[in-house]
């Protein structure tokens, strides 16, 4: 999850409101959690993380990113949240390579899971299989259930003092797997281009046939898919 580097600086100015209120239902679908960390793999610009801390305060919230520049929005953000949030970490590493110590009482993935290819999904799964404490949850977002090609389209666009700022996004297919997503930004003031950005990174397709499948080999594991939401408990 290292793809945002030059566009995550519109991340919040054009996605926050959609984003924001797609998390607060994501995690409202963990309800009840036990005693353990909270984890946000994918945290972003902390719009979930956010979600998180204010659902939970009596639980230790860990926000994985691996992007610096989406860590940077982050920090920021839980800087501005004051001492309490300081229950709050975040990781810098893939959530494959934390070495995890204390129980997991919940797992969210808002709009990361395509970014995990099927190995990396299959530790995921083993992660939730090996750590989820009973009566746990994890709440993952399914964004890219089949891989079709996407034409060009606006998908946001905001004034912000005298500059007009846009968000465009397409998609190509690149195999039966993966679709290649490319996001472009702009930034206009009087019918100029003051700035524009693009990023373009691979993104997993799963099904929810294709993770429901994968899930079932740990016994430990009940899932359900629910529209674009997967559920696992333990």
């Amino acid at each position: 999850m290292t793809a945002y580097g030059n566009i995550a600086a519109f991340y919040d100015l054009m996605a926050g409101e959609a984003r924001t209120r797609a998390s607060g239902a994501l995690v409202a679908r963990l309800g009840h959690l036990p005693p353990g960390v909270v984890i946000d793999v994918g945290a972003g610009t902390g719009i979930a993380t956010s979600a998180l801390a204010e659902a939970y305060p009596g639980h230790d919230i860990l926000a994985v990113e691996p992007d610096a520049a989406m860590r940077i929005a982050l920090l920021s953000r839980l800087s501005a949240a004051g001492d309490g949030w300081r229950r709050v970490s975040v990781d810098p590493r893939p959530i494959a390579d934390i070495a995890l110590s204390d129980p997991v009482a919940g797992v969210l993935l808002a709009a990361s899971l395509v970014h995990f290819a099927p190995p990396a999904r299959q530790a995921l799964w083993s992660m939730l299989d090996g750590r989820l404490a009973p009566g746990g949850c994890a709440v993952i977002e399914l964004q890219a259930m089949e891989a079709v090609d996407v034409p060009s389209s606006r998908f946001g666009l905001r004034d912000q003092g005298k500059v007009r700022y846009e968000g465009w996004m397409r998609a190509q297919v690149e195999s039966p797997d993966t679709m290649r997503w490319t996001i472009r930004y702009l930034a206009c003031e009087g019918g100029a281009i003051l700035e524009e950005a693009e990023a373009s990174f691979t993104c997993w397709v799963c099904a929810p046939a294709t993770a429901l499948s994968e899930l079932a080999n740990f016994e430990q594991l009940r899932a359900r898919v629910d529209g674009d939401v997967l559920t696992v408990w333990r």
